[in-house]
């Protein structure tokens, strides 16, 4: 699938950026209507964006437009490993609320996928957390104590003679 596809579909968001992609397969577990477990293979290209991780489904002779299989935001990733001697696989560990999901792609270069996939989610960590330096705090006006009486009077807390009494206090 073209790049350029996937960009003129509208599934990335304008602050996102695609940092790879690699045409994959996607296996799942999925329950069928009668509550069977089945495992289910797509074929498809898997899209890494510095915000996402996605699986986008190849379109059928039929169909026009992209199906999203599979997708995650960085922070949700847990772990990223390979396995398999020959042919080898990508695993990804994902939270989901509080379930772990596993999932299992296979595509032509998993290292490399794996070394994009840490780098991205430590930029998008590092982007997250400078994000949050941006607040600034303002100080707030301190109201002096006859203002604050005064308001205790108006609202109802304090009599008048309360308040006769604390002023000449102050």
């Amino acid at each position: 699938m073209d790049e350029s596809v996937i960009l003129n579909a509208g599934i990335i968001r304008n602050e996102e950026e695609i940092v790879g992609l690699s045409q994959s397969k996607f296996k799942t577990a999925e329950i069928d209507n009668k509550g069977n477990r089945k495992l289910k293979n797509y074929s498809g290209t898997l899209l890494l964006t510095n915000q996402r991780l996605l699986f986008i489904k190849k379109p059928s002779w039929f169909s026009n437009g992209l199906d999203i299989v599979f997708h995650c935001s960085l922070k949700d990733i847990l772990s990223i490993s390979t396995t398999g001697i020959i042919s080898k696989k990508l695993n990804v560990n994902v939270q989901e609320n509080q379930d772990i999901r596993k999932s299992e792609f296979n595509c032509a270069n998993p290292t490399k996928v794996v070394e994009l996939l840490n780098e991205a989610k430590q930029r998008f960590v590092e982007k997250e957390v400078i994000h949050a330096e941006k607040f600034i705090i303002h100080e707030s006006k301190k109201e002096d104590s006859q203002e604050l009486l005064k308001k205790k009077l108006a609202k109802g807390e304090i009599s008048l003679e309360e308040f006769h009494q604390k002023i000449q206090r102050i």
